[in-house]
């Protein structure tokens, strides 16, 4: 899949990268459209607790390619829009 890799800061490249694998309780989204905002500025100067490398992006909109096999409510195919301010609770961040 194409993505943008960030190597370092202001060092990114559009490339091609593996299809991420996904856990049992993890969807695979396909992006169709995406945003960029402040968020992604402070990170293209390697701030707001960037590490690199990294692919940046966390307003999207896209479409179910794969379903873990614990998750319920989802279809491959389905569109969806990702809600990065919901937290799951479990972990650091």
């Amino acid at each position: 899949m194409k993505a943008v890799l960030y190597t370092k800061p202001l060092e990114y490249a559009v490339t091609d990268v593996a299809a991420p694998s996904i856990r049992p309780d993890e969807l695979l989204i396909r992006v169709r459209a995406c945003g960029v905002c402040g968020t992604d500025v402070h990170i293209h100067h390697g701030e707001f607790i960037a590490r690199f490398p990294l692919i940046p992006g966390h307003e999207f909109v896209g479409e179910v390619a794969q379903v873990g096999a614990d998750v319920t409510g989802f279809e491959v195919g389905q569109r969806v829009a990702a809600d990065n301010t919901i937290l799951c609770g479990h972990c650091y961040y």
